[in-house]
């Protein structure tokens, strides 16, 4: 009875199908209550759009609010105090082009100060992961079995395993839209679609031969 050390890998490229839209909106006045009044305004002004299209408020995050920052700036030859306020809103949806483009669209359209800010992910990368290890384990066994066979032996048990895991893409992220039923005019860029993320497993194993 012996052990072979044999290490599987397994990997697979999946296209992004989650994104998470941010929306910040940010506003700039000569006092702090017309800085968040206007903000607000525009904040409202958005939900009340997306409302409008079918977008649940409910599923619309909320992830920062501010008010009364003060931003020093050079104006008519002297220091004059500028206030700042702003509202961060984040949506996470089902990846279509032409929804990024409804909203990019709605900003320049009503002049809104909103920078937009897109950040993509792979849904159920947990069970795309468990079945990476399982053709990881498949595949070292198969290397083993291969190497076992060559000097008479055969697999009969595992004495350790050892597993470890790597993506490369964005970030992990529920509603859905299609984007081109948002605007009376269909883009071209509506029909892009989105880039892959890598996702790798390996896993040593230690079989035991006989």
């Amino acid at each position: 009875m012996g052990k072979i050390t044999m290490t599987g890998t397994a990997k697979r490229s999946v296209p992004y199908d989650r994104m998470k839209l941010t929306l910040d909106i940010s506003t700039a006045e000569a006092t702090s209550s017309k800085a968040a009044a206007k903000a607000e305004a525009q904040c409202e002004e958005l939900l009340g759009i997306l409302q409008e299209k079918g977008f649940g408020l409910s599923q619309i995050k909320v992830e920062g609010v501010s008010a009364g920052a003060v931003r020093p700036e050079l104006q008519n030859g002297g220091n004059t105090a500028i206030f700042t306020a702003s509202h961060r809103i984040t949506l996470d949806l089902d990846f279509h082009m032409g929804t990024i483009n409804f909203f990019t669209g709605l900003i320049s359209e009503n002049g809104w100060d909103i920078a937009l800010d897109t950040s993509f992910s792979v849904s159920d990368k947990m069970k795309i992961r468990k079945e990476l290890l399982k053709e990881a384990l498949e595949d070292s066994r198969a290397k083993a079995e291969m190497i076992a066979g060559s000097i008479g032996q055969r697999i009969c048990g595992i004495d350790e395993v050892q597993a470890s895991g790597s993506f490369y893409g964005e970030n992990d992220s529920i509603m859905s839209c299609g984007g081109s039923m948002l605007r009376a005019k269909a883009l071209l860029s509506d029909q892009l679609s989105a880039a892959e993320e890598t996702i790798s497993e390996s896993i040593t194993v230690v079989w035991i031969i006989e």
